[in-house]
């Protein structure tokens, strides 16, 4: 565990999985209340409905494909969703991971086992899961423990990409 992971940070330093326009900055839902236990930390950044606009998800941070679940359509406010939410989860370091859910049915071009290079592009925006609001695309850090995780405060980047500004 590194000095960083014992105080309860990310080791790594992580790109944003969605690329604001130039100008512009990376929005995150506030106040939300699902963010309890292991996924204290998580973040929601705010995206257009992907219903009707999806955007591109980026790879945050080079590392190992080791979960993906992408096959998931229906998405609702009951807890009974959760099962049913599309992710990607890349271990970058022996025990430190990122996830990224709600991401776009069969979006994801990767498989377990690939590797992926940060800024690669991961999938694109979906709406599955567990969710209230489809406008969102959830983001957790995380380190292994003994039989789960524990999210961690993630520290960005500062030297970020933007999207062109359309």
């Amino acid at each position: 565990m590194s000095l960083a992971q014992f105080f309860g940070y990310s080791q790594q330093l992580y790109k944003y999985p969605i690329r604001p326009r130039q100008g512009e900055k990376i929005r995150f839902w506030e106040n939300d209340l699902s963010h309890v236990d292991r996924d204290l930390h998580a973040k929601d950044i705010i995206t257009p409905d992907p219903r009707r606009k999806v955007l591109p998800v980026w790879a945050p941070q080079s590392g190992v494909v080791i979960e993906l679940v992408q096959s998931h359509t229906q998405w609702g406010g009951a807890r009974v969703f959760a099962r049913l939410k599309n992710f990607v989860r890349v271990r970058v370091s022996d025990r430190e991971f990122y996830l990224i859910a709600h991401i776009g049915v069969n979006s994801c071009p990767f498989s377990v086992g690939s590797w992926v290079e940060v800024g690669q592009q991961l999938a694109v925006t979906g709406a599955n899961g567990w969710m209230t609001d489809p406008r969102h695309l959830h983001f957790v850090v995380g380190l292994f423990t003994y039989n789960n995780y524990r999210s961690l405060r993630i520290r960005w980047d500062r030297n970020q990409e933007y999207a062109s500004a359309k």
